[in-house]
């Protein structure tokens, strides 16, 4: 019974069949190649949370408008009410309901949006260890079964795995990157015994079935594709074009968020606008770290995503701007009255003049 049990772990390691998985392996049976199966799946994903990310995206830019549209009431709502804090807020929030501000509307789908969007970041990552660990294993199964098929000496043997190899590798290689279960930069296409078996038990899903290879037994198979492969899988573009799509992809957002006829406001947002000048070095970083720290599978999900999220992003904020022009437009008439207003009142007020007395004369300073 156990050498039965041991049999079929070795010769069936079983998909793993969590709910990104299958999505992946059914565009992938249409596909037939597991780097495009990655880029079409992100597609996928970003298609189904559009509609949260153009809800969330309109109800934050139509809110902003409005809020600062009425910030000059709600000052004089505050000075009026004094320490009466109450009153104040209850005053406040019946302005806001009236001119179609929904603040907790806005902060719930941006709650919402972040919540998604880490979920499937972290979820489909963990998914697609599983998936590497999995293909490397099929991979070695099936090259172990022309090993064992195969008479002759160890050469031989491994002359008909190298053979086999080339006609497997195709599924799994993608544009420059040789094999996608890989790390795309200096690393060996194919894994060692050590490297297979510390890949396989961080996804924590196919222990059982490292722990039944020996290293001897591996050596064997692969040694002759290790021996003969090359020690670069890739160039790490994945990671230098992650770092510079993150980078873009926040100019593009600032652009296409910013109104473009209102004014430059001096020391006002100081803080803000150095914050944000750190986040678009820190992310791109934390995109390369993750790009050079995972296979290139990984990497090709995060460049397909920010790619896709780009395009998309300029698709909704354009719709966006649109829907919200009224609003833009009633907030910069509110600015052009607040300027108007300003310079009236400065020209109301009496200009200080210095005298100074020089004998019986006056000397204007």
């Amino acid at each position: 019974m156990a050498d039965i049990i041991f049999t079929i772990l070795r010769d069936s390691p079983i998909k793993p069949h969590s709910l990104w998985p299958k999505i992946y392996y059914w565009i992938e049976s249409f596909i037939g190649n597991y780097g495009w199966t990655i880029f079409i799946f992100t597609l996928f994903v970003r298609l189904i949370v559009l509609p949260l990310d153009f809800y969330n995206k309109y109800s934050t830019r139509k809110n902003t408008f409005i809020q600062k549209r009425l910030s000059g009431q709600v000052r004089r709502i505050n000075e009026k009410c004094g320490n009466d804090k109450n009153k104040s807020n209850q005053q406040v929030n019946a302005l806001y309901k009236k001119e179609g501000y929904n603040m907790v509307g806005s902060c719930v789908f941006t709650l919402l949006n972040l919540v998604v969007t880490l979920v499937v970041f972290f979820s489909f990552f963990n998914s697609l260890k599983s998936i590497s660990s999995y293909k490397m294993l099929d991979q070695y199964y099936v090259l172990e079964q022309t090993y064992e098929q195969t008479e002759g000496t160890l050469e031989d043997k491994q002359n008909a795995v190298a053979v086999k190899y080339e006609e497997i590798k195709k599924d799994s290689s993608w544009l420059w990157v040789q094999n996608i279960w890989r790390k795309d930069g200096k690393a060996s296409v194919i894994p060692s015994y050590t490297e297979l078996s510390k890949a396989v038990k961080s996804s924590k899903s196919y222990s059982e079935y490292i722990e039944s290879i020996t290293e001897e037994e591996y050596n064997n198979v692969m040694g002759g594709l290790i021996s003969t492969g090359s020690n670069w899988n890739g160039y790490y573009i994945l990671a230098i074009l992650a770092g510079v799509l993150s980078y873009v992809s926040q100019l593009i957002n600032d652009f296409m968020n910013r109104s473009k006829n209102e004014p430059k406001k001096q020391n006002n947002d100081d803080q803000l606008g150095a914050t944000n000048k750190i986040l678009k070095i820190v992310m791109p970083l934390i995109m390369v770290i993750f790009v050079l720290t995972s296979t290139a599978s990984f990497g090709i999900y995060i460049l397909s995503s920010t790619l896709i999220g780009i395009i998309t992003s300029v698709l909704t904020s354009f719709l966006v701007n649109r829907l919200t022009r009224k609003e833009e437009e009633k907030y910069l008439a509110y600015l052009e009255k607040e300027i108007m207003m300003e310079k009236k009142i400065t020209k109301k007020k009496p200009q200080m003049v210095n005298y100074k007395r020089i004998g019986d004369r006056l000397w204007i300073l």
